[in-house]
Order: C-alpha cells, then structure tokens, then sequence
C-alpha cells in the first residue's frame, strides 16, 4: 500500500495530448534539473505488470480467484446467459452487460458538430463481463459488509443516539460508539471472507444457473462441463473452486478481541 501511495503522489494531474497519443507527466520532489518527465503507456504497463507480479507472490489465492471468475464469464459468455451471484444478506445479483452500437450523425449543413448515438444489442460484452465481474463481486460484498456492520449497530440497545455517516467501505461516527464499530467491523469481515463456503455457494449456483437453461448438464471428475443440446455436445473446461479455496481455514473464534 505504501509503494502504491508513493506511485500516487508523484503522478501529478497534469495530462497532456500529443497526437493521438494521451501522456501523464511524472514529477519527483528531489528533481530539481527535470521536474517534469513524461510517463508513457509503456512505463504505466510495466508498472502495472509489476504491481500484478508482486500481487501474485504475496497473495497467489487472489489470483486464482481472477482466474476462476474470467473462466467463469467467458463460459457464461459462451453460454449467452448473464452472471448470477447471492450476497449473503440475501440479495441476487445479475451481470449481463450488453454489446454496445453506435453511430455517428451530423445533423446540421451548416456545422460539422457531430452526435454520437448509441443503443445496446442483444448481444452480451465479452470484455466487460470478464472484466467486470470481480469488481462487482467485490464491490457487492462491501456493501454486504456495510449493511450488516449497521443492523449490528442500529439494533444494539446500548446505544440511545445513533449517528453514522458511510461511504462506499470507509465509515464515521461519535467517537463514544467508534470502538463497538471497529470491533465489530472486524468480525462482519472475517465471517464474511473467513468462510470458504461463501466462495463453494458461489460455484454452486453459477452451475444451477446453466443447469436452469440447459437441462442436459454434467461435471466430469477432472472438472470438464458436458451440455448436450439438440443432440449436440459442447465442452467446456469449468474452473475448479477447490484451486481457489486451497486448504480449509480456521474456525471463526466467538469472541474476537478489540485491537
């Protein structure tokens, strides 16, 4: 977290065109000769590709969850159905982002003012699915962390007066009730990401999900999905969850202390 905070505060907001070509300027506060140097995609990608590498060496499991879930669109996508999920406070989620079609009009002789219209197909997004789908997972489990940390805290009697202010996953409130908060932040946390079954419920009802559409639907055991349909067979290598899962995590403490 603090190379990327580095990394963000040398990159000033400071962009500039250069033909067809956007360019972010790099500045360093100990260089006084060149104050200004140019960052260009390559140095962005090599910055990224590293940032992956060391991802993928402190926390190998995150990345075979990435992997996982771009399977898992890409078969979807295959499939023509969109990408089903439940949270664990019991909301459904649906992804199925849709092709998109535009095109260019210049409605006026007189000007050479162009619009763009654009409408969707019927067609689902490849790259956006597979793109979007670990986000949005992420990003439904933080709102399922935040309503779950304030049932705890609007249903504790101890508390007469409550006042809370969120947003997205940061959170504040009277300094009296920050403690109850962080303590039990911690635990909405851990129970929720924890627990390997979140993740096994979560293969299961994607499998349902294509069972739901196509009926004649087996998993072979080395993890091949067999769909016949109109006498036609199609074969699909299906991620393995049990890859992503490793081995089983501890049991959850029932008290869990405040730090």
């Amino acid at each position: 977290r603090k190379m990327v905070d580095y990394i963000a505060e040398l990159l000033t907001k400071e962009y500039t065109k250069k033909g067809d070509e956007w360019c972010i300027w790099l500045t360093h506060p100990e260089d006084d000769n060149n104050p200004k140097r140019r960052l260009s995609y390559k140095d962005l990608n090599l910055l990224v590709s590293s940032l992956r590498d060391v991802l993928d060496r402190i926390a190998p499991r995150v990345t075979k969850l990435k992997e996982y879930l771009k399977k898992i669109a890409v078969i979807c996508y295959e499939l023509k159905i969109h990408i089903p999920w439940l949270l664990p406070m019991g909301l459904h989620v649906r992804q199925s982002y849709l092709e998109e079609k535009s095109v260019l009009i210049k409605p006026f002789s007189y000007s050479n003012t162009k619009i763009k219209l654009s409408s969707f197909t019927k067609n689902l997004d490849l790259n956006k699915q597979r793109r979007a789908f670990m986000p949005n997972l992420i990003h439904s489990l933080d709102a399922t962390s935040m309503m779950l940390l304030l049932k705890e805290y609007f249903y504790n009697p101890e508390f007469s007066v409550k006042n809370v202010y969120t947003i997205h996953d940061c959170f504040g409130m009277s300094m009296n009730h920050v403690e109850f908060i962080i303590d039990n932040l911690r635990k909405v946390y851990i129970s929720l990401y924890s627990e390997s079954s979140y993740l096994q419920k979560l293969d299961k009802g994607i499998f349902n999900q294509i069972a739901y559409h196509y009926r004649d639907v087996s998993l072979s055991e080395n993890n091949q999905l067999v769909i016949i349909q109109d006498n036609e067979k199609r074969i699909f290598d299906y991620p393995d969850i049990k890859e992503v899962l490793g081995t089983e995590l501890p049991s959850l403490p029932s008290k869990i202390p405040y730090i």
